[in-house]
């Protein structure tokens, strides 16, 4: 439950693991194929004069030694590529919303306006009683066109799931009717059932 651009997302690592797949391709069959050993020889190492030479023409003398100023672009390059990887994982992070339900007043001109405290205080209230639950954490996020509610409980090993389904059942009936609206909410159960109930560790509305 997020608003990150899953198609892109998609498409960055299928690029990704195209090229990583054919790197390990050629690497694994240059020295067991005699035919890519061939071709390496034919079209590959004819360019290795060139670019020697390009490099020997912008090189520069450091305090180590000598270098080239195409090898400090590539480095440039590296580092801007890392920033812009650093920089769309963290737009891609969750946005908190203060605000999860507002509306407009038909009849005047005041908008009611809930804000999250207040919706996370009655689900932390409606999941509390529960015996098997040990801890509840709420945290609200922005979506495309609405906001969000996630719920974490942390419960008991062997819990019965059967009755945190009712109670969330019961929860989530009891926000729709305090509200008269209903809010996307996301229930994950972790603790000692992550392992054995692995399938029924989310439950989305």
């Amino acid at each position: 439950m997020g608003n990150t651009p899953r198609k892109l997302n998609r498409f960055f690592l299928a690029v990704l693991g195209l090229v990583l797949l054919v790197l390990g391709l050629v690497s694994l069959c240059l020295p067991l194929v005699p035919q890519a050993q061939d071709l390496w020889v034919e079209y590959v190492q004819p360019l290795e004069e060139p670019a020697r030479a390009a490099f020997d023409r912008v090189a520069f003398n450091t305090v180590d030694g000598q270098t080239s100023l195409l090898t400090l672009l590539f480095v440039l390059l590296l580092l801007l590529v890392v920033i812009a990887l650093m920089m769309g994982i963290i737009a891609q992070k969750p946005k908190k919303s203060k605000t999860l339900l507002s509306q407009q007043d038909t009849q005047t001109a005041g908008r009611t306006t809930i804000s999250d405290k207040f919706i996370k205080q009655a689900i932390t209230d409606g999941f509390e009683s529960h015996p098997d639950i040990l801890s509840v954490s709420v945290s609200s996020q922005e979506l495309k066109r609405s906001s969000a509610c996630s719920v974490k409980l942390e419960v008991r090993q062997g819990a019965d799931i059967a009755s945190l389904e009712k109670r969330a059942a019961q929860v989530v009936a009891g926000l729709d009717q305090l509200l008269g609206h209903k809010i996307p909410l996301l229930v994950r159960v972790t603790g000692g059932l992550r392992s054995t109930f692995a399938d029924e560790t989310q439950r989305v509305r």
